[in-house]
């Protein structure tokens, strides 16, 4: 077990974290636009529906794909920092387990 094995379950962790939340934003917005289809295609009609229709797709479908784009770069960015994390406690691993060859073949006992 080296230094960075909480470290490696923290990142982990966190990963597992932020890809629930991009899985979840998709599913979030597949539901927005699947409810929001018939509204277009007239099954409400008027001013207000109007207005709605147009508050949707100017407001809240882009604010929900920004948030999509930016949780799946946070989620790329906690792959890489994961990546890296598990190579330098591997690293440390081999290193420290060289060491310990190495001491368990000069020692005596």
């Amino acid at each position: 077990m080296s230094i960075f094995s909480f470290a490696e379950d923290v990142v982990d962790a966190a990963v597992n974290v932020v890809n629930q939340i991009v899985s979840s934003i998709g599913d979030t917005q597949q539901n927005i636009v699947s409810n929001f289809d018939p509204i277009v295609q007239g099954a409400w009609i008027g001013k207000g529906s109007t207005e709605f229709q147009n508050e949707v797709t100017s407001d809240l479908l882009p604010a929900i794909q920004n948030l999509a784009s930016t949780t799946s770069a946070a989620l790329s960015l906690a792959k890489e920092v994961q990546e890296q994390i598990h190579e330098a406690d591997s690293f440390l691993d081999n290193l420290f387990g060289f060491v310990e060859d190495v001491f368990d073949a000069i020692t005596p006992w």
